[in-house]
């Protein structure tokens, strides 16, 4: 291959997997009937069934990006993509709801890989200048494929069984991993020898990056931020929003789970969009601050808007995705962190965000629950009320946001002076 089209033909099949696992991360969304039904598990279980993929995602977070620098993004891409693949195909394989639980705690496994190797690649493949647009369009792709994971998935429903579907899905990710094996690269000499020549100061331990990043209180601050806003968007947009919009408003499976997928399609757009606002207003506290804002006003009138049809619904998780972005927290965090606890910044920021996710999407389940009075209907026969009651965390975690975490965040958009230098 071209030696200029193979960095391009590296970051697209990483951009590839990414986009794969996001579509596995939010499938039981679309499923969850089928799932309910065929494993005879209620909301509460449901949502641990669900949360096993943020386990393993978040407790890896660190380990893989030490790994990646260590041995380099080839081989243990491939095979996350053939962690991934295969635990895919024993999902829609297994009758066992215990086996369904491992397998969706090996899928989040592989997928911690996902993001973090579309940044190696991107970080020895490319110049420096262009790492914050390549890690945008990465995010956006991703988003792209929790869309794919809703709404198309839960049309194609109409016309194959969900077991055969995921079968197929997974079977397709060993071509992904083929495809990761014979183009991705470990080392880009050229680079390597750029850097030897400019002296670059040996690499610090892996304690001494998390002792750094955990003295400080900004951190946490932002980590706690990447929480509260991540977790929405996947317990709601990914999981709960569609059982939520077929029971409370009588909207079918698939026009739901189109509606809830505009969330993601909202984070998508806004991604990118936030980072120039960020910019024109020279803070990144304030959009931090509006974004959570305009969130909780959408989440607000989701949840209780007493009749919602399709379309408005589909509005609403638009906005809530829209301002739900938590790519800014990533650039805070470079902001006031030095170059080399950046990488360890990062891993911290998405751990959090992801144990939110877990927590949240198990929360909701035991919370329906819990407050479902009526122990002699059928398992699916949640109310509104109880859906009221269980979805409150997500208005809750976007306000805590906006009134006790913002405040307590230092303005670090940086000086004409530190850009210049």
């Amino acid at each position: 291959m071209h030696k200029k089209l193979l960095p391009c033909a590296m970051l697209s099949v990483a951009m590839a997997f990414y986009f794969y696992e996001f579509l596995l991360r939010v499938a039981p969304g679309a499923i969850f009937n089928d799932l309910m039904v065929e494993f005879q598990i209620d909301a509460t279980n449901l949502g641990l069934l669900s949360s096993f993929y943020f386990i393993s995602y978040a407790v890896l977070q660190l380990p893989v990006g030490v790994w990646t620098d260590q041995i380099g993004p080839r081989r243990l891409l491939t095979l996350a993509i053939v962690l991934c693949s295969v635990s895919t195909m024993l999902f829609a394989r297994t009758d066992s709801f215990a086996l369904a639980c491992m397998a969706r705690l090996f899928i989040g496994a592989g997928s911690a890989f996902a993001f973090i190797s579309a940044m190696k690649i991107v970080t020895l493949w490319f110049p420096p200048k262009r790492f914050g647009r390549l890690a945008g369009w990465t995010l956006m792709f991703g988003t792209l494929g929790a869309v794919f994971g809703e709404s198309p998935l839960a049309i194609a429903l109409q016309w194959a069984e969900w077991r055969d579907i995921l079968f197929w899905i997974g079977a397709a990710g060993l071509v992904l991993a083929a495809l990761a094996w014979g183009i991705v690269r470990d080392e880009n000499t050229a680079l390597q020898q750029i850097k030897a020549a400019n002296d670059s100061p040996p690499p610090v331990s892996v304690l001494t990056c998390l002792r750094q990043v955990c003295k400080r209180k900004e951190n946490w601050v932002i980590a706690l931020y990447a929480l509260m806003t991540t977790a929405p968007t996947d317990a709601f947009g990914g999981m709960w929003g569609i059982p939520y919009l077929v029971h409370v408003h009588g909207i079918d499976e698939a026009s739901a789970a189109t509606a809830a997928s505009m969330s993601f399609i909202g984070l998508a757009v806004g991604s990118p969009a936030i980072g120039y606002c960020s910019d024109a207003m020279r803070s990144r506290k304030r959009p931090m601050l509006i974004a959570a804002l305009i969130a909780t006003i959408a989440l607000c009138a989701l949840i209780y808007a007493p009749t919602l049809t399709a379309v408005q619904a589909g509005a609403l998780f638009f906005v809530f995705g829209l301002f739900g972005v938590y790519v800014m927290c990533f650039v805070a965090a470079r902001d006031i962190n030095a170059a080399q606890y950046v990488g360890t910044m990062v891993g911290f920021v998405n751990m959090a965000a992801m144990i939110g996710s877990t927590l949240m999407m198990y929360f909701v389940g035991v919370v329906l629950d819990w407050v479902h009075t009526d122990t002699g209907a059928a398992q699916l026969a949640y109310t509104a009320q109880d859906y009221h009651i269980g979805l409150s965390i997500f208005p809750i975690a976007y306000a805590s946001c906006a009134f006790l975490l913002v405040p307590l965040m230092k303005e670090s958009y940086p000086s004409d002076e530190s850009a210049e230098a």
